[in-house]
């Protein structure tokens, strides 16, 4: 006999566990995080962004080369600050997109930004662009600069909760590049996840870059 019922107790009992690992990894990622001052946070940053702005620039990467529309994420609660980047797309002319967040979907919408000026603050006290900044259908992106609390080096993630982007990656154009700055103690070796999970391509860290399910 299984250790399952005909009413799937068992799945659930997984699934539930699952939850569990999650709700804690996401504790724990957090905790050191926002424990990182100012100083440390800009300094990580600063060796995170380089390490990717080298990178897409040579040929380990160079799947960005002919990339025109990037999404990227606004920095918050002690994420790696990727504001440098951000500027670097513009001096190059690329269309630089930023999540909105649609209270009648609970969705994301991306617009476009060409400037820091184009912000304003959002429900969730985040800074997104404002209503007036132009919205790009998620099949025109090319690439996603993705955030997270936690990756594995499969390309797995921990949010934080809510399923924005599980719910926006399946949506982005086939071939679009995924990429995750995260500081290294970010990084774990498995993290547990469902089917609707979305993995990233790339983890750039501090210290090294990752080819997802290649480490």
């Amino acid at each position: 006999m299984s250790g399952t019922n005909g009413n799937g107790t068992g799945c659930n009992a997984k699934e539930d566990a699952g939850a569990r690992a999650k709700k804690e990894m996401r504790r724990r990622i957090r905790a050191l995080r926002e424990s990182l001052s100012a100083a440390e946070i800009a300094l990580r940053s600063k060796q995170v962004i380089a390490r990717l702005m080298d990178a897409a620039g040579g040929a380990v990467i160079s799947q960005l080369a002919d990339k025109q529309v990037f999404a990227l994420y606004y920095p918050t609660k002690n994420e790696v600050d990727v504001r440098p980047l951000v500027e670097d797309l513009w001096r190059r002319q690329k269309i630089v997109l930023f999540p909105r967040i649609c209270p009648d979907t609970n969705l994301m919408e991306f617009r476009q930004v060409h400037s820091f000026a184009d912000f304003t603050a959002g429900p969730f006290k985040l800074l997104e662009p404002d209503s007036s900044c132009p919205i790009w259908a998620s099949e025109q992106i090319e690439a996603v600069i993705v955030p997270g609390v936690a990756f594995d080096l499969q390309g797995y993630r921990i949010g934080f909760g809510g399923g924005y982007y599980d719910r926006f990656l399946p949506l982005v154009q086939s071939g679009a590049v995924k990429i995750a700055p995260v500081f290294e103690f970010q990084i774990v070796d498995e993290l547990p996840h469902e089917a609707h999970d979305q993995k990233v391509d790339w983890l750039v860290s501090e210290a090294r870059l990752i080819r997802a399910g290649q480490a």
